[in-house]
């Protein structure tokens, strides 16, 4: 039976941040994942009319939003149910919608925004949108990527992670791993450990695999045990924990322009760079406020900055 959506998009929302307005642009999948049980519960793709996710982008900027953040169960596929495509829904956002804001792209599924990759390429070039991706490979081997049915390589992963770090030098990537998939080898999570060396991504959600009831996983032979689940999670967090810190450290000495989007702990501010990464600020400033900011140090997850000054706050026509 085909599940029934209901567009999110214009109905009243109270927003945790004042500067963060959050879009649904689409609900269900195009993909039937063994261990995941979206497709069974959100049902198939369904994406939102764009002139409608268009206006309430209008809105949030007019309301005070400096971060637009476009979601969905996998974002990459928006507009494939209607012939068009994430890219063509950020570039109306922008020749539409004025203003001094951001966007954020929702996770995407590497399969599908391989589809259109190019486009989506001359929309990061501009200003507004944050140099940052999430494309949750999952597993860095491809024998467990097939037994997960997830459709892409490792291969795919890796050619967009070049396309965008050739194109951009401070490009940022985000990915997710599940360790402990049934049938896992130690070969197979070794070469997950070597993708996470390789891609450096700038945020990686670990997951220990659990079963989920209904789906094709959860009664696969060669189910691995809770002891090497937590083993193998702790490798990973460590690789990836030293992996991001290396990669955080290149920006010290370097300027960044940020926006303060939350209060930090320790009487700090929250700001992110042009490429998401969360900058840690000491300074009277304010959420909203756009800070030049000297990186002093690093940490696996932010960096260290000194708030030099508030830039001139730019017009766009």
């Amino acid at each position: 039976m085909q599940k029934e959506h209901s567009p999110k998009l214009g109905l009243p929302k109270i927003r945790k941040n004042s500067i963060v307005g959050i879009i649904s642009i689409a609900e269900g999948c195009m993909d039937a994942c063994s261990f995941c049980s979206t497709r069974m519960v959100k049902g198939r793709l369904k994406s939102y009319d764009m002139q409608q996710i268009v206006e309430e982008a209008k809105i949030l900027t007019e309301d005070g939003c400096k971060e637009i953040w476009l979601t969905a169960q996998d974002a990459s596929c928006y507009g494939f149910d209607t012939g068009t495509d994430l890219a063509e829904l950020v570039q109306q956002i922008l020749s539409k919608v004025k203003g001094d804001y951001r966007i954020r792209m929702g996770m995407g599924n590497p399969r599908h925004t391989l589809n259109y990759a190019e486009k989506l390429l001359e929309v990061y070039k501009e200003e507004r949108v944050f140099k940052f991706l999430h494309l949750p490979v999952q597993s860095g081997s491809d024998k467990v990527l097939q037994a997960m049915k997830r459709k892409h390589t490792v291969d795919d992963y890796k050619k967009l992670a070049e396309l965008f770090y050739n194109e951009f030098s401070d490009f940022a990537i985000s990915t997710d791993i599940i360790v402990g998939f049934p049938g896992e080898t130690e070969e197979d999570f070794q070469k997950s450990l070597e993708l996470i060396k390789w891609s450096k991504p700038t945020g990686c959600n670990r997951t220990r695999f659990v079963p989920r009831k209904g789906t094709l996983a959860a009664t696969m032979p060669n189910q691995i045990p809770s002891i090497e689940k937590y083993r193998r999670s702790a490798e990973l967090t460590k690789v990836f924990t030293e992996t991001a810190l290396q990669n955080n450290l290149k920006y010290v000495g370097t300027e960044q322009s940020i926006l303060i989007d939350e209060v930090g702990k320790k009487n700090t501010w929250i700001g992110r760079a042009n490429n998401y990464k969360p900058v840690a600020v000491h300074g009277d400033f304010q959420i909203g406020d756009r800070v030049n900011a000297r990186i002093k140090d690093a940490e696996a997850f932010a960096l260290i900055g000194e708030g030099l000054e508030k830039p001139p706050t730019p017009i766009i026509f």
